[in-house]
């Protein structure tokens, strides 16, 4: 009896040395279980995410030499193939299709092949708060002023002698031209940029605290606009679009915000295009009283909402300074990062 019993006790003694090494194997010094778990996700998030933003730059890169390949091998001439390239209805369009192409099937590819369900981690239902429309209006007016601090951080590079210009080419004319437009900037790029920024990475990054979700995905919707021009309004505005995204538990606030922004850019774009310096200033300025005026009217409605301006506090076990770098330091990631910066810099002029 009591050989047995030294048996089943040497037995379970083993099992427990087992399992207790094969804890000690998979979390690394410095880490606890959940800690471990943590590190290993948002680096696969990053990995993921950072596949389908260098699928979107090098498709980006390569569009301009695989057209003119397609219309060689249609039979086009050279001058020809540079005759349709150049034109901005065919730009126009180009850009609808690739702007789908780019953001949709990278996010929608890789992270389905990463074990996430698109439909788990965006919230295509309606706002589930009842101030949705309050935070709507105040994302518009934080968009419109955003936009006066972006051409005054463009003022103080022009007075070091900087010229910083991006070549964004020319607008098409005519109804034609103006639906193309509308499609590819009001339309189009917020459906897809929202998928993929606030939707896909802002949904995925939630579980480790809306405030790191939130600053992640709109520092990766600066940097893939590629210049600084675009770049430092795209992430001050990513991050109230993040925000409102999470406070309103829907994806369509901030799509309906990034189209009217989009949609006020065109048409001040072709409404106002042949009218003098002092009247353009003039509307724009009245423009702006409207655009506070809504705000003012979205702060009213949440006054007594206490936790309208509060973040849930997040549950994890790392901190957010790890959080960042597991992020942020992953190999495909950063080479994404430098890419951005290196087509940024491209652009100034000295």
């Amino acid at each position: 009896m009591n050989e047995n019993f030294d048996l089943n006790t040497e037995t379970f003694g083993e099992q427990q040395n087992s399992r207790i090494k094969s804890f000690v194997y998979r979390v690394p010094y410095g880490f606890n279980e959940k800690s471990y778990n943590e590190s290993r996700e948002i680096k696969k998030i990053s990995r993921l995410s950072g596949a389908s933003f260098l699928c979107l730059l090098i498709f980006s890169s390569i569009l301009k030499y695989i057209l003119p390949l397609l219309f060689a091998v249609a039979g086009f001439s050279l001058e020809k193939t540079r005759e349709i390239l150049s034109d901005a209805y065919v730009l126009q369009f180009i850009q609808i299709l690739a702007s789908v192409s780019m953001f949709i099937i990278p996010f929608a590819l890789f992270f389905k092949i990463g074990g996430y369900k698109i439909s788990k981690i965006i919230d295509f239902n309606l706002p589930k708060t009842k101030n949705w429309f309050a935070f709507i209006l105040m994302g518009i007016s934080f968009c419109a002023f955003t936009n006066i601090a972006v051409s005054i951080a463009g003022s103080i590079f022009e007075s070091f002698g900087i010229n910083y210009d991006v070549d964004f080419g020319e607008d098409p004319t005519g109804i034609l031209g103006v639906t193309l437009t509308v499609l590819s900037t009001a339309v189009i790029p917020p459906l897809v940029e929202e998928f993929a920024c606030r939707g896909v990475l802002l949904g995925a990054l939630r579980k480790f605290g809306d405030g790191f979700a939130i600053m992640v995905s709109a520092i990766m919707f600066g940097l893939i606009h590629g210049n600084f021009q675009q770049a430092p309004f795209a992430f001050l505005v990513g991050l109230v679009l993040g925000f409102i995204t999470v406070k309103c538990g829907s994806i369509w606030p901030a799509i309906l915000i990034h189209a009217y922004n989009n949609l006020s850019s065109v048409v001040f774009q072709y409404a106002f295009a042949d009218v003098s310096v002092n009247l353009q200033s003039i509307i724009y300025t009245f423009y702006l009283t409207i655009c506070l005026l809504l705000g003012v009217v979205g702060l009213i409605f949440l006054k007594n909402d206490k936790y309208a301006f509060k973040l849930s506090p997040s549950d994890t076990e790392s901190g957010e300074e790890q959080k960042y770098k597991w992020f942020f330091l992953t190999e495909i990631t950063l080479f994404v990062i430098f890419i951005c910066i290196y087509d940024a810099l491209k652009f100034f002029k000295f």
